[in-house]
């Protein structure tokens, strides 16, 4: 095995665990049956939350640790495979069989380059990047820590199967929806804190904050507070300034600003069972702010 293999396996399962906290459900890895193949995914689950006339979700995603921002060429190639399986409109020769609405996410420990980022917003991918994550980055360290003991000859996946399943995720985790636009996968330094006490007409309340954004090479990465904790989450830079820009030029009829707010849909426990509710987490980012990150 070779040494950016285990690194990907590793994120795979690192991958897998925050879909898990994520409210996907049945998660998992294997192969998925296509139009005109079969695929084998790195993780794959339904989201828990259905929505009228709307298929299931299924994310179909993929997780990549190469030394450098993943490129075109793999974006491309995970297109053709969501497309595949979307296609497969009969799983298994069943025409009453399940049906889902597809989507396809990419998970990169380095980012994505710009060329890519532009491909998979033209094209509805999503794509995840923890290049400039700080609470991922130890995570990542350790696992590299972990492989550099092995000897990666004999290596296995069976033993990294094992040698993730040891790794320390410390921090809470949560899905949201940034601007109604993106999805973005919250990074907290403990489980995020929801009170369901007193909702709004909308079932959305509002936790009022002041985001701080810094830009890196790869991506736009947010830093703020909300719901008892700090956390952050970040967004490829150019699909950021394409949906921002689509944003302000609506501005005037939808009244709503580029990076406003985080929708975050979360499930909570009740006396007898549990409800579901989503959370707004508002940026309060001002307008100078949204121009430089815009415009920069």
């Amino acid at each position: 095995m070779e040494d950016y293999q285990a690194r990907g396996y590793m994120l795979e399962q690192i991958v897998k665990r925050l879909m898990a906290k994520t409210r996907y459900l049945n998660v998992r890895s294997g192969q998925v049956l296509g139009r005109g193949a079969s695929h084998q995914i790195d993780s794959y689950g339904v989201f828990e939350f259905v929505i009228p006339f709307v298929y299931p979700i299924r994310l179909l995603s993929e997780a990549k640790w190469e030394s450098h921002p993943i490129g075109l060429p793999t974006v491309r190639g995970f297109l053709s495979v969501v497309v595949d399986i979307s296609q497969n409109y009969f799983p298994r020769g069943n025409p009453l069989g399940p049906r889902y609405t597809e989507c396809g996410a990419l998970f990169s420990a380095k980012g994505f380059t710009r060329t890519a980022q532009r491909f998979a917003w033209a094209h509805g991918l999503f794509l995840f990047s923890f290049a400039g994550s700080r609470r991922m980055n130890p995570v990542l360290k350790d696992a590299e820590r972990t492989i550099g003991t092995q000897d990666l000859e004999s290596l296995k996946k069976d033993d990294l199967d094992d040698l993730a399943g040891r790794l320390s995720i410390p921090f809470g985790t949560a899905v949201g929806f940034l601007d109604h636009l993106y999805p973005v996968i919250l990074l907290a330094d403990r489980s995020l804190e929801f009170d369901p006490a007193e909702p709004d007409d909308t079932d959305r309340q509002p936790s009022e904050t002041s985001a701080t954004v810094s830009e890196n090479e790869t991506d736009l990465v947010f830093e703020t507070q909300g719901f008892g904790t700090p956390l952050e989450f970040a967004v490829p830079v150019t699909i950021a300034k394409s949906m921002g820009h689509q944003l302000e030029s609506e501005a005037e009829e939808s009244k709503q600003p580029a990076f406003s707010f985080v929708d975050i849909p979360v499930r909570l426990k009740a006396r007898k069972g549990y409800f579901r509710r989503i959370f707004r987490l508002r940026l309060g980012l001002n307008s100078d702010k949204r121009r430089e990150l815009l415009y920069a």
